[in-house]
Order: structure tokens, then sequence, then C-alpha cells
């Protein structure tokens, strides 16, 4: 959730340091769209297409910017074993985050 706000800084306002990784279902969102929902889902014209690529292929590198930059969080989906004090909904990764996760606040764990 990120508040409404007016501030010099421009996109490095919105950036906020999060590194968040697109999901296997990004990849593929026009054939994944069309086996739950049926071709009829997407609107005639439209130029939607999956990608080239597959999360398998750019999860290595995002495991290598990821301990470069020093990104903090819980996993939650090791190669395959999900663990609930993560995002179990976050594609397979090779490894645990290279930092713990930040302490919540107030905020974070009114709204999160």
């Amino acid at each position: 959730m990120h508040p409404m706000m007016n501030a010099i800084g421009g996109t490095s306002i919105h950036y906020w340091a999060q590194s968040w990784r697109l999901k296997p279902w990004d990849f593929k969102t026009r054939s994944e769209t069309i086996q739950r929902y049926g071709a009829s889902a997407i609107p005639p014209g439209s130029t939607l297409e999956d990608w080239p690529i597959g999360y398998d292929d750019l999860e290595r590198f995002y495991d290598t910017v990821e301990y470069e930059i020093g990104v903090s969080g819980k996993a939650g989906n090791i190669q395959g074993r999900l663990d609930p004090d993560g995002n179990v909904f976050e594609g397979p990764r090779r490894r645990e985050y290279p930092m713990p996760p930040l302490r919540g606040t107030e905020f974070s764990e009114h709204y999160g």
C-alpha cells in the first residue's frame, strides 16, 4: 500500500527500495488466462502475448542481484518447499533471502 504524496524526487520516491520478482504466471499471462477463463476472456484485437522466456530462465539472475544488493525478506517457496512464514505465492527460489526480513511497524502490522 503506497500513500498518496507530493514530493521532490521523481521515481526514486516510488521505488521505496523494493525489489520484487515477477511470478511465473506473469511470463505466460495469455496462455494462463485462456486456460483458466477461456479464449473469450481476452478482448478481440488484444496484443497480450506470453513472454518468450519464463521465470525459470531468470531465477538465477534474480538470485544474483538479490545477493549483490542485499535484499531482505522471508522466502515462502524454496525449491518448491512452501513456508507459510513467507510468500507462498512467489515463484520457487533457489535459497533464502540474503538478509532477514525488516522488523514490522505499526503501519505494516495494521495494513499488511
